[in-house]
């Protein structure tokens, strides 16, 4: 009879250890994803404020905007011509800074949820511009 007690006494704390063991390695799973996505937010949330650096050019320097949105063609002014030059370098290293955050990071979700909320690369634009009206979710 003490025999059976300790037996199903020790059975008794081995499932509990491992339902212990589970619920540990679930939270754990839960405080990694949450820090993954902590850090995706934060990398883009820099590669934006580089971004915004760069275009507050354009308020200090408004008619060099003309040169990026308009289509005019580049001034013939050397001076100018090396302000456009060095705004453009600007905002392409902004981009390439984003994409090589994006591509180093690991992404939020699974693929099908990004492509239901039409964050997918390969949607088609139509699509995803209507899952951004159909779920507003999307913009976070």
């Amino acid at each position: 009879m003490l025999a059976e007690t300790v037996a199903i006494v020790a059975t008794a704390a081995a499932v509990g250890s491992f339902v212990f063991a589970g619920w540990q390695s679930r939270e754990l799973a839960n405080q990694t994803r949450f820090s993954n996505q902590l850090a995706a937010t934060n990398a883009m949330r820099e590669s934006l404020m580089d971004l915004h650096e760069s275009l507050s050019v354009f308020l200090e320097q408004p008619e060099l905007r003309a040169y990026f949105y308009q289509g005019v063609e580049p001034p013939s002014d050397r001076l100018e011509q090396a302000r456009v030059e060095t705004l453009a370098e600007m905002l392409a290293d902004c981009l390439d800074a984003s994409l090589q955050t994006a591509r180093e990071l690991p992404a939020f979700g699974s693929a099908r949820d990004r492509a239901s909320r039409g964050r997918s690369a390969d949607v088609p634009l139509s699509r995803r511009r209507k899952a951004t009206r159909n779920d507003r979710t999307c913009l976070l």
